[in-house]
């Protein structure tokens, strides 16, 4: 099923709980075939970033188009001040295995292109530049996720150290009369 056999063509809007459904029929099934407790689903999606002196700002992310030296010498900010540029963006949601969304989250992932030299134009940066750089996607990962892990690094986790978030979704489940997991 598609996202868009979820919007109603008479009025345009989305059927969230027609899309949810046909979403939770995929999670379950992926869970069950692979004897998962949970699903994580990401979607990477190429968005705009707006530019101002030389800095990118997307979905809760910052990124600099250039380099400390092109920004410092540039007298008007690199980038003639402000303008766009193409960036990735990580749709997330954590399903459980019976198909309840505990998890969302959507936050800026990379720029896709930077600033050549001292010009104005782009070089196209792909992904891989941007995966071969573990300390900044270790970063990423720690402050994306952060919601999803406990508090207290050396904390195993167990339901006293899952986050205020899941556990507020595990506490409805259990309301609802569904089996958290």
């Amino acid at each position: 099923m598609s996202s868009l056999d979820a919007i109603d063509p008479d009025t345009g809007n989305v059927d969230m709980q027609r899309y949810l459904q046909a979403q939770s029929s995929l999670v379950t099934a992926i869970a069950n075939e692979t004897r998962s407790d949970a699903v994580l689903e990401v979607k990477l999606m190429k968005v705009r970033a707006k530019v101002r002196t030389s800095i990118a700002s997307w979905d809760d992310m910052t990124e600099p188009v250039a380099s400390k030296k092109t920004r410092f010498l540039s007298p008007v900010g690199g980038l003639g001040g402000e303008g766009w540029a193409y960036a990735a963006t990580a749709d997330m949601a954590l399903w459980n295995k019976n198909g309840m969304l505990l998890w969302k989250k959507r936050r800026g992932f990379a720029l896709l292109a930077v600033q050549s030299g001292m010009g104005v134009k782009y070089h196209e940066r792909p992904l891989t530049e941007v995966y071969a750089n573990r300390g900044a996607m270790q970063r990423w990962l720690d402050a994306t996720l952060a919601q999803l892990t406990p508090s207290h690094r050396g904390t195993t986790a167990g339901p006293s150290a899952l986050s205020p978030e899941i556990q507020e979704q595990i506490d409805k489940a259990k309301r609802a009369g569904e089996k958290p997991e």
